[in-house]
């Protein structure tokens, strides 16, 4: 069944046009500048958004530009794990990586583990309104969101195309604490503004 709507929800997302995409994924993050645990947040997880995703490029380097520690992924498909990195230049501290995303460099040195994180911003297919997530089925959030402290915020962002009645989870998924579409903001675990 999850395949089945990965596949749906892909095709939907990537049927939005370019115009569509960059009008919403403004509403979206305008949305999400507004939220005060984004607002109040010092160290902050970005996706790299790749292809039809909500683009997280102009709130990468706003969050630089304030001075925030901001770290991205990169997955080390051998071993299944997701790290993230520390990064203080987009153009020049990402390159294609993992499926063509743009990664940053492996580096120890630029490390930081996931109990530092204020937030983290996720990539979806699709989510329901409990806050259930499909990805692209690798698992590689879900086992990094295990590690993250109680106060951390999982805040997704998602076209509303997006948004499905259920979707079908086990114990190893991770919910996310709100999802952000250009047309709502839906609270997931009770937390409020």
């Amino acid at each position: 069944m999850k395949k089945t709507i990965r596949i749906n929800l892909l095709e939907r997302r990537n049927s939005l046009s370019r115009g569509e995409r960059l009008t919403a994924s403004r509403i979206i993050t305008d949305r999400l500048r507004a939220i005060p645990d984004y607002r109040t947040a010092r160290t902050i997880m970005f996706y790299v958004s790749f292809e039809s995703e909500v683009s997280t490029e102009r709130l990468i380097e706003e969050a630089l530009n304030k001075k925030c520690q901001v770290a991205v992924p990169r997955v080390i498909p051998e071993s299944g794990e997701m790290k993230a990195i520390l990064i203080h230049d987009p153009v020049q501290d990402l390159a294609p990586g993992f499926k063509g995303i743009r990664e940053p460099e492996l580096d120890p040195a630029h490390e930081l583990s996931a109990d530092r994180l204020d937030l983290v911003i996720v990539p979806g297919v699709a989510f329901d309104s409990a806050g259930n997530r499909l990805g692209m089925g690798k698992g590689y959030y879900d086992r990094f969101l295990k590690y993250l402290p109680p106060a951390a915020r999982k805040i997704a962002l998602s076209f509303e195309s997006q948004i499905v009645d259920s979707i079908p989870g086990d114990d190893n998924d991770v919910r996310m604490d709100m999802i952000i579409t250009d047309t709502r903001v839906i609270y997931c675990t009770g937390i409020s503004n």
